[in-house]
């Protein structure tokens, strides 16, 4: 007797809304060139056949590690023209130089020269709106430089006593000014904290600042954290995972520097932070020193499962179209037959298997898997499934219980109706198919459940007793979802 068992998992949105927001990203020694030539044909890869629902590599940069667009050599010269615009009475073009400098040292890494730099150009800026006469905005420039280093001195051999006055006036006028405070903490502890710039402490960090808004930023031993615009309108404290942040590579290709004991943890709450529905993670397996295997796993962020895996030899993905068949498999499933299925509720470091060298039959777009430990995933698969389908129908019933004991209170004792017309017994009428709506897709999803959590104890059971016989497990897409099932001889 031949027996198939299949579950049909239907699609809740039309194929004319937009898909799935997807984030693509390596994983593993982000130093190493191979991986970062391979992530980046993946990555294109992946963008090509998501288009619009791809998140794009330099948005990510942009939004947590914004890129230098100049050096400081350049900025330095553009800070120096603004200069020569002030003493030649060219205010606009002076203030537009300098505040131009002050875009292009946000984007600077952090350093001594850096902060000398931008104070520098905060106090041209100041005085070239003092020459315009808007002194309550002139007093702000250099006001930033003072909220973040309250004991800055101009130096009386560059700046004029006028100028000088001013400034101490303001720094007298910020010392009366209401403070909050802000307190930082650190993973690991020992960061320098960035306040526009400057370096003001190391965490654990406590400090007093005016209100306004902020550019922060951790740096420790060549780390650096996201960049935060932080706005501070009241005490604050913060605790920033610099271990994670700073695993971020700051350059294109998208990679985080991971352990083969952690190779999906950081990229999965990179992908939680940029706000996508899913991640794609790129490794490269080494086997005796030497890589060997490159794999990719799809993950759901939400609930952090893994969706699909697979992976093709490295010799493989360095030619021809391999790489682009990676993320077709990972993205959908099919395949043309290179690409290694592999367990996606496999442990993230679980050992690569033996690769299979491609049949000679026609490509299929349904991925075998291997029959003893194909079926028993799957049967875990199943049980799980049924499971929480039966618990998601108590929810659903558990949800209409307000909706229930309202229509009860209306009622009497036999079920009768209130009196036409009044208005309880047209609250009672509308409660009525939403009562009845609410039981009977409960008991839907329990039913469902509870056939497919048999289904897959009986999977079980099979593939457990008949391993020289065992089900053919097989996965695979379908026009309006996803499909998987087993059949074989019992």
């Amino acid at each position: 007797m031949k027996v198939a068992v299949a579950v049909l998992f239907l699609s809740s949105f039309s194929s004319a809304q937009a898909g799935p927001r997807t984030l693509a990203i390596a994983s593993g020694d982000c130093r190493e060139p191979e991986l970062l030539d391979a992530m980046t044909r993946f990555s294109d890869a992946i963008g090509a056949r998501l288009g619009a629902d791809a998140a794009a590599p330099a948005a990510v940069l942009e939004r947590f590690h914004p890129r230098p667009t100049v050096g400081l050599d350049e900025v330095q010269r553009q800070f120096e023209t603004a200069q020569t615009q002030f003493y030649s009475s060219q205010y606009d073009l002076a203030l537009e130089n300098a505040r131009g400098a002050l875009q292009g040292l946000e984007r600077l890494p952090p350093a001594a020269k850096a902060w000398k730099l931008t104070a520098s150009a905060h106090l041209l800026e100041g005085l070239v709106l003092k020459a315009q006469k808007k002194k309550a905005e002139s007093t702000e420039a250099f006001r930033r430089v003072l909220r973040v280093e309250p004991a800055y001195a101009l130096d009386p051999d560059y700046y004029t006593p006028a100028t000088i006055t001013q400034f101490e006036q303001v720094r007298a006028e910020t010392l009366k000014l209401k403070r909050v405070e802000l307190q930082l903490n650190s993973t690991p502890t020992g960061a320098d904290v960035v306040l526009d710039g400057c370096v003001v402490g190391t965490t654990p960090f406590k400090g007093s600042y005016l209100p306004g808004t902020y550019r922060l930023l951790l740096a420790r031993g060549g780390s650096t954290s996201f960049v935060y615009d932080l706005k501070l309108d009241k005490s604050a404290e913060l605790q920033i995972d610099l271990a994670f942040e700073g695993a971020l590579r700051p350059t294109l290709p998208l990679c985080v520097s991971a352990t083969s004991a952690e190779p999906d943890e950081k990229a999965l709450k990179l992908a939680a932070r940029m706000g996508v529905d899913r991640v794609v993670v790129f490794h490269l397996d080494s086997r005796s020193g030497e890589p060997g295997f490159a794999r990719a796993v799809l993950i759901e962020v939400n609930q952090g499962t893994r969706v699909r895996e697979g992976g093709l030899r490295l010799s493989q993905a360095r030619v021809g179209a391999g790489l682009v068949e990676l993320a077709a498999f990972v993205l959908t499933g099919a395949s043309s037959g290179g690409v290694v299925a592999l367990g996606a509720g496999a442990p993230a470091n679980a050992p690569v298997p033996a690769v299979v060298e491609p049949s000679a039959s026609p490509a299929s777009t349904v991925a075998a898997v291997s029959p003893v430990s194909g079926a028993r995933i799957a049967s875990f698969v199943l049980m799980g499934a049924g499971a929480a389908t039966v618990v998601g129908g108590l929810g659903v019933y558990l949800a209409g219980g307000t909706d229930r004991t309202r229509l009860a209170s209306l009622l009497d004792s036999n079920g009768t109706l209130p009196a036409k017309g009044t208005p309880d017994y047209d609250l009672a009428v509308a409660l009525i198919p939403r009562v009845q709506g609410n039981q009977q897709a409960a008991v839907v999803l329990a039913s469902v459940g509870a056939a497919v959590a048999v289904g897959g104890v009986v999977l079980y059971l099979l593939s457990a007793s008949a391993p020289s016989a065992a089900p053919q497990v097989f996965v695979g897409p379908t026009g309006s979802g996803a499909m998987a099932g087993v059949s074989g001889r019992f």
